[in-house]
């Protein structure tokens, strides 16, 4: 049996299933992959690396589910040596999976930094750049705060990617971030909760996956692995 699949539909319910287990994550998965896309579009990536950045950002932290500790520090705006392990998790939740295996290795280096202080060892453009892209976009939402006005705190965020560039973060993408972010609507779609089904629609462009019922079983059971690691019960 086959089933034709929108793919953002597909990886927008499985960001959307982390919610159940991560204690608020999925917001954080679509604004991140909102960031992304919009750098994408910056770069102009074609059609097939967008589509895979936005894929990857909308699973980036599925290694965390099950790892309370760690996951509390990916909340935290500050560079913390302790969030490393969920993107080596992640990397093996996916890396065997016929149908998402090729985010994973995004996924393994998305926290890894500009200068090669990660554990990993790599540095500079030797790191993928879709990982490059999703480190600066995961950190860049980290920053902002709820209950305050996206507008009273963006230099803020700006300053804090200037902060890092060179060390966390691709100096070229930081750059290329405030010559997007001088448009209002990037911060006001950010801000905007009601948004979220606008960027899924635009995104919907990447039109069907087909999908064996195996195919869906599989997929199933990363979740099931992430669901037992989570719960003994």
């Amino acid at each position: 049996m086959l089933f034709n699949i929108h793919p953002i539909n597909l990886f927008r319910s499985l960001s959307l299933a982390l919610e159940l287990s991560s204690g608020g994550m999925s917001r954080h998965h679509w604004r991140t992959a909102m960031i992304c896309s919009r750098i994408a579009e910056g770069l102009r990536l074609d059609e097939w690396q967008h589509q895979l950045l936005v894929y990857s950002a909308l699973l980036h932290d599925i290694g965390a589910a099950s790892h309370w500790e760690e996951k509390k520090r990916l909340h935290n705006q500050d560079v913390d040596n302790g969030i490393y392990k969920h993107a080596e998790n992640g990397y093996e939740l996916l890396k065997d999976s016929p149908q998402l295996g090729i985010l994973a290795k995004t996924i393994r280096h998305h926290h890894d930094c500009w200068d090669g202080s990660s554990p990993s060892g790599l540095a500079g453009k030797s790191i993928p750049l879709n990982s490059r892209i999703i480190c600066l976009a995961d950190r860049m939402e980290i920053s902002i705060k709820e209950g305050l006005h996206v507008f009273e705190q963006h230099q803020d965020i700006l300053t804090y990617l200037r902060k890092y560039s060179g060390t966390l973060f691709d100096p070229e993408l930081v750059k290329l971030v405030h010559e997007i972010t001088r448009q209002e609507s990037f911060w006001l779609d950010l801000a905007n909760p009601h948004y979220y089904n606008n960027f899924f629609q635009d995104i919907n462009q990447y039109g069907h996956m087909r999908f064996h019922a195996d195919d869906i079983v599989n997929i199933a059971e990363i979740f099931a692995t992430i669901i037992d690691r989570t719960s003994a019960f």
